[in-house]
């Protein structure tokens, strides 16, 4: 099967979004990553 530069493209972009959707309900996996490299996120109180 031949694959042009297109069709590579938009394969590699469904598989990011299919792995991105898999980390959102999985936050416990950002935050041991952004721990690891040393970063966090302060996010603002919700305002209700």
């Amino acid at each position: 099967m031949k694959v042009n530069g297109r069709d590579f493209g938009r394969v590699s972009v469904a598989g990011l979004i299919g792995r991105l959707k898999r980390l959102q309900h999985r936050p416990d996996i950002l935050d041991g990553f952004l721990a690891g490299i040393g970063l966090a996120i302060d996010l603002p109180p919700p305002s209700h």
